[in-house]
């Protein structure tokens, strides 16, 4: 049922999915429209992203190829493949409600989610985390660097 059963196969399926995500976002920074003359330019960010994406893959296929890791890939199991899942579902609404709420209520809200659904933290901590975040990616990304993010209906 499963095609890739050796290690670096996966790692060299993975690695060029990423690395071919990257080289798509490096092509889709140079199409953002510039939404302000004030701040770094909109195409910044994605392309720093994109580059990171791409390197990341390329660094991981070469790794993967060099050493090629005979070990027999671990699938998940039923419960696994529903944790994935429900994890990717959250993404991509994520993206959907980023222009409704905007990137920054919507990134806190995401890794709250993030956290209460793999459980790794107290309830508290988790809210904490999430505003935290959101306190964090407004003054970096917006406030120092200047970059024009989806604001949403509540800022």
């Amino acid at each position: 049922m499963h095609y890739i059963r050796q290690q670096w196969v996966a790692d060299v399926a993975i690695g060029a999915a990423t690395l071919v995500l990257g080289v798509l976002a490096i092509d889709g920074a140079f199409h953002v429209q510039r939404i302000s003359d004030e701040g770094m330019a909109s195409y910044v960010f994605p392309l720093l992203i994109g580059i990171l994406l791409a390197v990341a893959g390329a660094v991981l296929c070469l790794i993967a190829l060099h050493h090629r890791d005979r070990a027999e890939v671990q699938w998940p199991n039923r419960d696994g493949a529903i944790r994935i899942g429900v994890i990717l579902a959250s993404l991509g609404i994520y993206i959907a409600v980023i222009p409704l709420i905007g990137f920054v209520t919507s990134s806190g809200l995401m890794l709250a989610f993030h956290m209460w659904y793999l459980g790794r933290d107290r309830w508290y901590l988790t809210v904490a985390a999430g505003v935290l975040t959101a306190v964090v990616i407004y003054f970096v990304f917006i406030k120092i660097l200047g970059l024009v993010l989806p604001r949403g209906i509540l800022m």
